[in-house]
């Protein structure tokens, strides 16, 4: 396209500012990664999705059943270090106190007590390049606790957490973070050993008694 001599001049200015303004946009999520700072310290709240517990046969609950938990408010602390360029590990601790009900056998619901249900993760995130903006994958491991409130034995479970979200690192002391996070307690329910013309072996069994998430928006106060 040729043009006339008069237009070269603003044609060039509008391309100038189109790429100034594409390169302001695009500057957080391209370009050289960022450095990390060496330490984050992220206290977070959101919404608890506690989901429903499926019982197994038991003195308290002779014939199973299904506990009904509603969802609540969560809130926690995350503990953050950078380990490497794009790697932090994390502990953290994630609490959400929700009304229950039990549903027997035959479908009929009575109240029971509130659940507190505690999570102890450690783990790593992996944050993908960027520069204030950085989304990233999160993977954890730990405990978690349901604890009824009362005198009602609290049970502790295996668990395992699988996440994703983006971190705002607004200035060198202070950023946001938001996050989403499925939960997932396990119960071992036992091993077998046995033996047989075939070989030998040891077999475990469990459940996933519940699957439970969360989305939360934390503020990180970080360490360079």
């Amino acid at each position: 396209m040729d043009l006339p001599p008069a237009s070269r001049p603003a044609f060039r200015r509008a391309v100038l500012t189109c790429l100034v303004a594409g390169t302001i946009i695009c500057s957080p999520l391209t370009g050289q990664a960022a450095r990390l700072p060496q330490f984050e310290i992220t206290p977070f709240g959101g919404w608890f999705l506690s989901g429903n517990i499926t019982l197994s046969t038991s003195t308290t609950f002779p014939q199973g059943g299904t506990l009904l938990v509603d969802n609540a408010v969560g809130y926690g602390l995350a503990l953050t270090l950078r380990v490497e360029r794009d790697l932090q590990v994390e502990l953290s601790y994630t609490r959400a106190t929700s009304s229950m009900r039990y549903e027997n056998a035959a479908g009929v619901v009575s109240d029971v007590t509130d659940l507190a249900t505690n999570y102890y993760q450690i783990g790593g995130l992996y944050l993908l390049r960027g520069k204030s903006v950085r989304p990233f994958l999160l993977y954890t491991l730990g405990a978690g606790q349901f604890d009824p409130v009362g005198d009602r034995q609290s049970k502790w479970l295996f668990s395992m957490a699988f996440g994703f979200g983006i971190k705002f690192y607004i200035t060198e002391s202070f950023g946001i973070r938001t996050q989403a996070r499925l939960f997932l307690p396990i119960d071992v329910e036992g091993g077998s050993l046995y033996f047989g013309t075939g070989g030998a072996g040891y077999a475990v069994g469990a459940t996933v008694p519940a699957i439970q998430s969360d989305l939360t928006l934390g503020l990180m106060y970080t360490i360079p």
